[in-house]
């Protein structure tokens, strides 16, 4: 995802100093799930930590937070549609209760 956010003219070097840019493997993030499904649950808090952390390193009020959608197109590449739906459903519904933007390259 860096070199994509690079490409871009983003300074993702600057960010990961500061600490605002948290980068995740997305296989390791999709793994936690409940039947076969991504756990709502753990995915809500798991965002949650991730955005406090990401907020306290910018030190604004109200920062401005995106996450990319990888883990679907994982999900999808390896046949498992309906849980790359329902983790879309889970990211999507917690970008409208919180200041997140969801990035789709």
């Amino acid at each position: 995802m860096a070199p994509k956010l690079r490409s871009n003219g983003l300074d993702i070097d600057g960010a990961i100093q500061q600490g605002s840019y948290i980068s995740l493997d997305a296989a390791e993030i999709r793994v936690a799930n409940y039947g076969g499904l991504p756990d709502g649950l753990l995915l809500i808090e798991s965002l949650s930590g991730l955005m406090k952390l990401a907020s306290a390193a910018v030190r604004k009020p109200d920062p401005r937070i995106a996450i990319s959608g990888e883990s679907c197109g994982l999900l999808c590449a390896e046949g498992n549609g309906r849980a790359a739906i329902q983790l879309e459903k889970i990211a999507n519904y917690f970008a409208t209760t919180h200041n997140l933007e969801i990035l789709r390259f």
